[in-house]
């Protein structure tokens, strides 16, 4: 998933599996810019290239793609500063809701200070 905030290019690869024990795992890999060749996840090996976050779905809750996709994203990108969090989730909203086409019909919480 590209993700432009103006200012800056992110890429997020999201993975969805199963562990050992049954759970259901999200994963998501968030670099700068674009991916230059297909499966880029597997090159990018420095720390300071990428940010990574991880959701467990318990065994007994239901396991949503939507719902791991955020929790994940929320992790890999809490490290980075406040200001490039808000514009992440806001292109990230652009393109995974379309009821969420510009800035004034933002979730809760996602709205711009315009």
């Amino acid at each position: 998933m590209f993700l432009d905030t103006g200012d800056k290019q992110f890429t997020a690869h999201f993975q969805h599996f199963r562990d050992s024990r049954e759970h259901w795992l999200t994963r998501v890999k968030i670099h700068p810019g674009r991916c230059e060749v297909k499966g880029c996840v597997g090159i990018v090996t420095q720390p300071e290239e990428f940010y990574q976050g991880v959701a467990k779905c318990c065994a007994r809750d239901q396991f949503t793609k939507r719902t791991g996709r955020k929790i994940a994203l929320e992790r890999a990108i809490r490290p980075m500063p406040r200001d490039i969090r808000k514009e992440i989730w806001q292109a990230y909203w652009r393109q995974c809701s379309p009821q969420f086409i510009n800035d004034t019909n933002m979730p809760p919480g996602q709205e711009t200070s315009r």
